[in-house]
């Protein structure tokens, strides 16, 4: 239901969802009839709802999910007699957000009774359950009513049974005002104008909505919005965007592109959409977006297009829309059936986004792209344990189910098994579980079933003698993923595993849980060498297996170099003997193109990630990374940023940081330069354009000359009245701001980003106001950001801005001195203040370095006004553990960092190696007679340190 892992604002991380006191099924719905009348004047609601119940075990009680209602009336009437059942007591269990109907008789088993419950309640303000978005109208301000019950908040829009298990259909019926439009799941069945017996309405004059009824469906996924909406529809009506009239000429996009999703999804999966519509909906506040089922609701700058929008912004909006439609089939028609395995509707959703769209419109690479964009990242997430894919909430108590693992570390296991069974078997199997399961809720060994069924219609075996359960197990029931070592013998590679971990320096943030397992898993082994150079074949050659210490795959070949895990199709890191090191690094010097570009990727990743973890010396990455004058596709680069990112944060502390920043400033000029030159020469390649936005913000950040005076150009012609391509927007309006704004430009800029109609602007705007050096005026930003009253920035960009600003040290300091003053305010008196004093205590956890940084957030952790749990403790005290082990990796690894990016190193002598956790000798091979870690094994590749002139 929700479209991206990152959506959920800081609120809802942090609640526990309601979600530790089960309902029983004693008693189950089968139908409602819901009837709300939001109340804007006053912020409420009203309603009634009316469930038809079956009641599976005799009982003398109703219990179901309530939150924050006031209930006015209760009736329980027998289906068949329409005798009224008696009431003796009814009340809320505040803590357990349950109702609790008491009888006077029994309710007999296999009965059907009607309860009818009257309600009324407050709009919400965050984004949660049934709230209220706003936008001004020239001097108005003009209301919408909103939905978002994902995963338990249901039941605080109306009384109901809040478990994804209980799947009931749902006639609703939306009270309106004349100006207003009411959408739903389903077309408009009829209108009513007459007062309807709901006394908490205040006797409006309302119009009264009346939907068609739904399919089965979980409380979670029901949804209505409410508001003054123009609408524009495909020719054939079965699309329709519904947004404030402020964006009526951005709505062609969605229009045009939606029906061909569809269409992917509809052949892809063989199973019809059989809803009558699809109301595409704008709002202003949402956390992301929001799957509806026949209705999908998202905030109005992930859905729209304009004329001058950033090409990244076309495909993200692509991406969304598919992965918000996927849900139909994932989610929606069969529904996980409790969160403990939300990855199943969440997982194939961010699948779906990526290689479903690659159908769609194949020159953007998405295929490709994901390697960078969610496998590498899950990779990097998930090496410290947090939670297995599914998840024992009964357990993991704290667990953010909303996160990477359930979203892209679920995608990424679901492609490897795409590759594994190929993506014949892939389909049907996904078809049979999605025909065999449609309107009910399941575990995973449905869909292991399902590939069951169709390797036997295929005639395949998946692995000798096991089940698709027992093998998808050791990746659905474990923390983290395995790191696979390989070693070459004369006629044979042999292999080992282990669970792979970046060193944690008090394992008491790490869930117990975590390890409980050995940590061994069922790992599908592709290998390629120079000579065979076979980088397309994906089925495994031979599996490893969780209780064999070694496995065994014999050669016969002969050659210098091989890879194992081509294309990066396995969830897991591979380390090599030296020797194979320094034959890749060879190869990457002489002709990259050798090794295939998502290799390529993967050998940068994993050597920086093993190097982090101890098991590599540094010089390898470093060593390795000197090819990349000779890379001319981006996406290999972009793990290049990825991982000198982190040691650039890190590396602050060194009294060599300026050579270090000259390192990466010097590697990012390299893809900046190349890029530029193909923009420059009108290539419109989307890889291209948008890899020219994301690498101008970093060579720009980093100094770099060239993406400076560049940008700096782009900025006064910007300034001068004339159209900048969208792409270099958000560089170029940093360094404007960096390098020639006045209080009163910065101001000015602001200005303009509240009042700009265009989302490429006003997002590129948004990050570049942190880039003033007037202290200031970045202090003056986060007041109007937490303090303001006019909403100029909306809640869900809070952490846009803030990671914008804690990337530079006059950020981090601004930030830290800011908490400082303000954490009481924030854990006492800002809505969800303690949610956003943790999400910004999160951020800058990630980047202190310097001493007086450490110093300053340990202190407000350890100040009385901290923001406390109901246990007694700060909440920020589980993120501490994070600059602990920041504070290690420089004890760790800087000297060996210090020393190879020095001036002269070249031609030093090397560098001690850390220790590691495997041995490291030194290595006589075929491919080099040298010691792995003489960095001047490359002298002639070596990448020159020059010094770079600042702007003043």
């Amino acid at each position: 239901m929700l479209a991206v892992k990152f959506i959920f604002f800081f609120a809802l991380a942090y609640r526990s969802y309601g979600l530790n006191d089960r309902l029983s099924h004693v008693t189950e719905p089968e139908h409602y009839v819901l009837t709300v009348a939001p109340n804007f004047e006053n912020a409420s609601f009203a309603g009634r709802v009316d469930i038809l119940i079956h009641v599976k075990t005799s009982t003398s009680e109703v219990i179901l999910n309530s939150k924050d209602h006031n209930v006015s009336s209760i009736v329980v009437i027998d289906d068949i007699s329409q005798q009224e059942i008696p009431i003796a007591n009814h009340y809320r269990h505040e803590a357990q957000e349950q109702l609790t109907i008491e009888l006077k008789s029994t309710l007999v088993t296999n009965r059907k009774y009607a309860v009818s419950i009257q309600f009324s309640g407050l709009l919400n303000n965050d984004m949660t359950g049934l709230y209220r978005s706003s936008f001004q109208n020239n001097s108005t301000t003009e209301w919408v009513a909103v939905t978002q019950f994902q995963p338990a908040f249901a039941r605080t829009a109306f009384p109901c049974y809040d478990e994804p298990s209980f799947k009931a259909r749902f006639n609703i019926t939306v009270g309106v005002q004349s100006n207003q439009t009411a959408l739903s799941h389903m077309p408009e069945w009829y209108r009513t104008y007459e007062e309807m017996d709901i006394p908490e309405t205040g006797h409006r004059d309302l119009i009264w909505i009346h939907f068609q009824q739904t399919p089965p469906m979980s409380t979670y996924l029901v949804g209505f919005v409410v508001g003054d909406f123009v609408v524009s529809s495909s020719n054939s009506s079965f699309f329709k965007v519904y947004s404030r009239a402020e964006y009526s000429d951005q709505m062609d996009y969605a229009l045009n592109i939606a029906p061909k999703l569809l269409e992917a999804l509809v052949n892809f999966t063989d199973v019809d959409f059989e809803l009558p519509k699809i109301d595409i909906v704008a709002v202003p506040d949402i956390n992301g977006a929001v799957d509806s089922w026949g209705m999908n609701v998202y905030r109005e700058d992930r859905i729209f297009i304009s004329d001058d929008c950033t090409t990244k912004t076309a495909r993200s909006v692509t991406g969304l829309m598919h992965h918000v439609l996927s849900h139909y089939w994932f989610g929606n028609l069969v529904s996980c059936a409790w969160w403990d395995d939300l990855w199943l509707n969440e997982g194939f959703a961010t699948f779906m986004e990526y290689f479903l769209t690659a159908t769609t419109v194949p020159d953007w690479r998405l295929d490709e792209f994901f390697l960078v964009e969610q496998h590498q990242m899950a990779l990097a997430y998930d090496q410290t344990p947090r939670h297995p894919l599914t998840v024992n909430l009964s357990v993991f108590q704290d667990v953010d189910i909303f996160d990477t693992i359930t979203y892209s570390k679920a995608a990424t296991v679901l492609k490897m098994l795409r590759d594994v069974v190929g993506e014949k078997v892939f389909k049907t199997a996904l078809n049979i579980y999605l025909s065999e399961n449609q309107y009910r809720t399941v575990e995973p060994n449905s869909l292991w079933d399902a590939f069951e069924n169709a390797l036997f219609v295929d005639q395949r075996e998946f692995v000798e003698g096991e089940t698709v359960n027992t093998v998808m197990a050791t990746w659905t029931d474990q923390c983290g993923y395995p790191v696979v070592h390989v070693k070459r013998n004369i006629s044979s590679f042999v292999l080992t595993q282990e669970r792979f971990l970046v060193p944690k320096g008090d394992d008491n943030y790490i869930p117990s849980e975590c390890f409980e397992s050995q940590g061994e898993w069922y790992i599908p082994l592709t290998y390629t060498t120079n000579s065979s150079q076979n980088f397309t074949d994906l089925a495994p050659v031979k599996w490893m297996r969780p209780t064999t210490n070694e496995t065994a795959l014999p050669f016969l070949e002969d050659f210098d170099w091989y890879i194992f895990n081509v294309q990066s199709t396995g969830f897991y890191r591979v380390n090599y003997e030296d020797d194979n090191w320094l034959a890749l690094i060879k190869q990457l010097h002489d002709s990259p193109e050798a090794i295939h570009v998502l290799n390529r990727a993967q050998l940068i990743d994993d050597s920086f990630n093993l190097a982090r973890a101890g098991k590599l010396n540094y010089s390898v990455p470093f060593e390795l990374t000197k090819y990349l004058k000779n890379e001319n596709d981006v996406v290999p680069w972009y793990s290049v940023m990825n991982n000198y990112d982190y040691i650039l944060d890190r590396m602050r502390r060194s009294h060599v940081y300026p050579d270090i920043k000259n390192y990466v400033r010097d590697l990012s000029g390299i893809i900046y330069n190349k890029l530029e030159n193909l923009v420059l020469k009108h290539n419109n390649d989307y890889d291209i354009n948008a890899s020219w936005n994301a690498f101008s913000l970093w060579a720009c950040k980093l100094d770099n000359v060239d993406c400076k005076i560049t940008a700096l150009s782009f900025f006064q012609r910007w300034q001068n009245g004339q159209q900048i391509p969208a792409d270099i927007k958000e560089a170029s309006f940093c360094i404007g701001i960096r390098t020639s704004c006045t209080p009163a430009t910065w101001v000015e800029l602001f200005n303009l980003y509240k009042t700009s109609s265009s989302n490429a602007e006003k997002q590129a705007l948004l990050t570049a106001l942190t880039c003033t050096r007037d202290e200031q005026l970045l202090y003056k930003y986060l007041e109007t950001l937490f303090k303001s009253e006019d909403n100029a920035i909306r809640p869900q960009d809070y952490n846009t801005v803030v990671n914008a600003m804690a990337s530079t040290p006059l950020g981090i300091k601004v930030l830290l001195n800011y908490l400082q003053k303000n954490v009481h305010q924030f854990c006492n008196e800002i809505d969800n203040g303690k949610y956003i004093a943790t999400s910004i205590f999160k951020i800058l956890a990630s980047k202190v370095a310097l001493d007086d940084e450490v110093d300053k957030i340990r202190e407000i952790l350890l100040s009385p006004g901290s923001c406390q749990t109901s246990e007694g403790h700060s909440i920020f005290h589980k993120h501490i553990n994070t600059i602990d082990h920041n504070l290690n990796w420089f004890k760790n690894y800087s000297d060996v960092i210090n020393e190879y990016v020095k001036p002269g190193s070249a031609t030093a002598e090397p560098p001690p190696s850390p220790a590691t956790s495997t041995p490291q000798p030194k290595i006589e091979s075929s491919a080099a007679s040298v010691n792995l870690y003489f960095p001047s094994l490359l002298t002639s590749l070596t990448l020159t340190i020059v010094s770079t002139v600042y702007f003043i």
